[in-house]
């Protein structure tokens, strides 16, 4: 009996954990990565003012819905909101149509869509983190919104 449990226990530490579609892949420090493919909507933006410059860079994120919500990893208590930025910017920003800068008078621009996603990793921290995801396609992209400057 205590052969089938340690052999039980021995397979729960080694097998892959599940985070819906995603399967963990690898842990480095404070990131998970996760390997699968997901399909949500949400809405996008890309910001272009100088606090968020500084803070994440020229990157193009993304707000699923709740139904999105529920299937995005999260493999740390946090108080983060669940959104990821892609990791494959100039693809996403050529897929979402973004221009290369806002309009005159607006620090970005947004819109909804619906998203195929891929290699997903959850970074944890103190600070502001954000997770990064692999775009793979957007489909039913809206016209494009200015976001005002802050």
């Amino acid at each position: 009996m205590r052969n089938i449990f340690l052999t039980f226990a021995l397979m729960c530490l080694t097998a892959p954990v599940l985070a819906g579609p995603f399967r963990e892949v690898g842990r480095d420090g404070r990131y998970v990565e996760y390997q699968g493919e997901l399909t949500v909507s949400g809405r996008f933006e890309r910001l272009q003012d100088s606090i968020t410059l500084d803070w994440r860079g020229d990157r193009v994120c993304f707000f699923p819905d709740a139904t999105g919500l529920k299937q995005l990893p999260r493999a740390f208590a946090t108080n983060k909101p669940a959104m990821f930025c892609f990791a494959n910017t100039r693809s996403s920003i050529t897929a979402l149509g973004l221009p290369p800068q806002p309009p005159a008078g607006a620090c970005g621009m947004t819109g909804t869509a619906t998203v195929s996603i891929s290699r997903y990793v959850v970074e944890s921290g103190m600070g502001e983190t954000y997770d990064l995801a692999t775009l793979v396609k957007a489909e039913n992209v809206s016209p494009l919104t200015p976001v005002a400057c802050p």
